[in-house]
């Protein structure tokens, strides 16, 4: 079972990197009140 959650975990990774290939990700959080406020959308 280990082995199926980690090849999950590596394909999850290798799709992120495709999406965002400059590795790059961000440090997004979900509902972020301050970046919610700064967009007028609070």
């Amino acid at each position: 079972m280990p082995a199926r959650a980690e090849a999950q975990a590596e394909a999850r990774l290798r799709a992120m990197l495709d999406a965002n290939p400059s590795g790059q990700l961000g440090h997004s959080r979900l509902n972020d009140e301050r970046a919610l406020r700064e967009a007028g959308l609070l």
